[in-house]
């Protein structure tokens, strides 16, 4: 029969092919979902969380820059909540949040005993 049809059995084979494929897609989707419950993840679910290479990771390991713990010497693990805060550590202020910051520190500071000479208030803004 599927001598008599190549084409049907190609275009059958393809439509197979396809949707293998996103069954896998799906299956690793779904992989990725449970990793991000777990609390200690391993190398390779740490780098899945992290969206980053093996290599890159054993980097900042060896460097000291990624917390991480070794229980027995030779596997090192991670745990998910510290990667969370090392993930948001550095923050960076929106403009917003800078010009809220740079109007009240360039308000005039009015000193207990009465207001200050123009000398003192420029080298009390220097000084901070």
């Amino acid at each position: 029969m599927f001598f008599l049809c190549p084409l049907l059995f190609f275009c059958v084979l393809k439509k197979i092919t396809m949707d293998l494929h996103n069954i896998d897609n799906r299956l690793e989707a779904i992989e990725k979902a449970l990793t991000i419950n777990k609390r200690v993840l391993s190398v390779d679910e740490a780098c899945t969380y992290l969206g980053m290479a093996k290599s890159y990771l054993y980097k900042l390991t060896s460097s000291g820059v990624l917390p991480y713990s070794k229980p027995h010497g030779k596997k090192i693990f991670f745990d998910r909540e510290k990667l969370d805060s090392w993930l948001l550590s550095n923050e960076t202020k929106s403009a917003a949040q800078k010009e809220v910051e740079a109007s009240t520190f360039l308000r005039p500071r009015v000193s207990p005993i009465g207001p200050l000479p123009r000398r003192c208030l420029a080298q009390r803004e220097l000084t901070g």
